[in-house]
């Protein structure tokens, strides 16, 4: 029984294109939803990764699109936005919250990744607490797991849903 990748697509497009490419895959949501219930019954924590961001369509029909957001909205009890730490870091952010904001989104917590702690990742950790009255966790370059803080480990397992 496969536990991830329910669909696999041979061209890097989005989703919703790699399904009209692909004419003999059709998204099944009730499949997709009985395969993450089943992950949540098997581990203690499920990510979900948004292939290509927040606002992306996963699937197109007739009139409308099914996104990333009405996924995370049918499965999803908390959010871990993972963001740039460089060039483009600020604006990244505050977009990403204020779409999660807007569509009534569950809690999200906020992750700089290949994090250095140089003065621009500084400044712009800085900036996004302060705009998104958020803390802005950090995930250094090269990390592993245990690189996580104690304090964003705690928040995952613990529920403290901002």
């Amino acid at each position: 029984y496969k536990m991830t990748s329910l669909y696999k697509f041979s061209d890097p497009v989005s989703p919703h294109l790699a399904f009209k490419i692909e004419k003999n895959q059709k998204l099944d949501r009730q499949k997709l939803l009985h395969r993450v219930k089943f992950l949540e019954n098997k581990f203690d924590i499920v990510l979900i990764e948004g292939a290509g961001g927040i606002g992306v369509p996963i699937y197109e029909y007739d009139n409308h699109f099914y996104m990333t957001k009405d996924l995370i909205k049918e499965t999803s009890e908390l959010i871990i936005s993972v963001l740039p730490s460089k060039l483009g870091a600020i604006s990244d952010a505050i977009v990403h919250q204020s779409y999660i904001d807007k569509e009534d989104l569950p809690p999200n917590l906020l992750i700089m990744n290949n994090y250095i702690n140089d003065f621009i990742e500084n400044d712009n950790k800085k900036t996004i607490e302060k705009e998104t009255e958020k803390v802005v966790y950090t995930f250094q370059k090269d990390g592993i797991h245990s690189d996580f803080s104690e304090e964003f480990i705690q928040y995952l397992i613990g529920g403290n849903n901002e």
